[in-house]
């Protein structure tokens, strides 16, 4: 028998490539930055070569594929298939086909990260980019800020795109900040370490600026979480100097454009229900509503807002989204589903806690960033919808892949 051909694309590099260059174009708003882009679908394009990039190395370059089924990987596909199939019950099944679409897209994505990072090294490399990467909206809204250009409220950064959103924003960069202090730890055995070590925490310290600068409580909350949670495992290591970290911190909270300082949240604090709070519980009333009708099946994926209207309050204000990733699971897609998406979380958080636990130090600093990073998930989700975003989907590809090296 002939010896097997081989092929160019048997490491899947240029799915590997196309899957770095998606995040980068998921976090610079490529469409929005270069206008001209938008009628290429940038993301669309460029995350579908990816795919089929790594279809054509396993098929052609005799490449093993992997469906990334540990780290949460098996009840992610279970939970996608709900919001795939929820447009046969739902109550606005066009809603819901723009939902399942979507799903179809994080799930490839999701898909490629846990085959194309296949080393150590890639799994630094995404982690660094995803990091990176984050720079563009950082900047962005810090720009916006200090020029006073298009603030919300007068006082709140942001940027373009789904940026537009300061919450949104937030969000997105509190998932990168435990990435790049994971990085920092895992810089050990490089020339010029301690510049190497600053400059990653010089990138953390620009993204807990833009997060302060839009005002978001939701992710400001979530950022103290992270930071408390690598503040905690830092002191438990012995490193006293992020005493000083600590105190930068708390000073920054404590600026004029700090979140803890808008007029709302001061009357939040003094016992008042301000008009942003009484909108999420509002939300919150109207999806417990919905999962008291419907706690298996939901009104189907993305179609809590139009549904709003039907199960609201008579005293809720108008239709809105339901500000909390949990509850906006449980009413669209039932309790049982719930379920299953929190299992996914946890059996990644489970995995990555093994992953440390037995890996040597690199690569259990790098398995703490995306334990960090999904703890600021968790908690940004209590006040945001975000169980259909890009940072999650990226983080749970990466985790099964870093399990998969392991």
């Amino acid at each position: 028998m002939p010896a097997p051909i081989a092929v160019p694309y048997s490491r899947a590099s240029w799915a590997y490539a196309f899957f770095l260059a998606f995040i980068v174009i998921v976090y610079s708003a490529s469409a929005h930055l270069v206008p001209q882009l938008e009628v290429i679908a940038p993301g669309k394009t460029v995350i579908a070569l990816a795919f089929f990039a790594l279809l054509w190395a396993c098929t052609m370059g005799r490449r093993n594929f992997t469906l990334g089924l540990g780290a949460g990987g098996g009840a992610l596909y279970l939970f996608s298939l709900a919001v795939i199939v929820s447009p046969l019950w739902s109550r606005w099944p066009s809603v819901s086909f723009e939902a399942a679409a979507e799903s179809i897209k994080y799930l490839a994505g999701f898909v490629v990260a846990a085959n194309v990072l296949d080393s150590r090294r890639r799994v630094r490399h995404a982690l660094a980019v995803l990091a990176l990467a984050a720079l563009f909206p950082a900047i962005g809204a810090i720009s916006n800020y200090v020029g006073g250009v298009d603030l919300v409220e007068g006082t709140r950064a942001r940027w373009l795109g789904v940026f537009r959103n300061p919450n949104y924003l937030a969000y997105y960069l509190v998932m990168s900040v435990p990435l790049a202090l994971a990085l920092r730890d895992a810089t050990t055995a490089v020339r010029h370490r301690a510049l190497v070590r600053l400059g990653w925490l010089a990138i953390a310290a620009v993204l807990v600026v833009a997060i302060l600068l839009t005002g978001s409580r939701g992710g400001t909350l979530g950022l103290g979480a992270v930071l408390l949670l690598w503040l905690v495992r830092s002191l438990a290591r012995g490193r006293i100097a992020v005493g000083a970290a600590a105190a930068l911190i708390v000073g920054l909270m404590m600026t004029p454009s700090s979140p803890l300082a808008r007029e709302d949240t001061q009357a939040t604090l003094s016992g008042k229900i301000d008009a942003s709070a009484q909108g999420r519980i509002d939300a919150w009333r109207t999806a417990e509503r919905i999962v008291y009708d419907k706690p298996l099946l939901g009104v189907g994926a993305g179609a809590f807002i139009p549904s709003y209207e039907i199960y609201a309050p008579g005293d809720a204000g108008p239709a809105r989204a339901a500000h909390n990733s949990f509850a906006m699971i449980a009413a669209e897609l039932g309790l049982p589903v719930l379920a299953v998406f929190c299992s996914a979380l946890v059996f990644a958080m489970l995995s990555l806690g093994r992953v440390a636990r037995r890996s040597p130090p690199r690569q259990a600093a790098i398995a703490r960033g995306l334990q960090c990073a999904l703890f600021g998930f968790v908690v940004c989700s209590l006040t945001g919808g975000y169980a259909y975003t890009w940072p999650l989907y990226f983080v749970l590809g990466i985790a099964a892949a870093l399990e998969r090296n392991t």
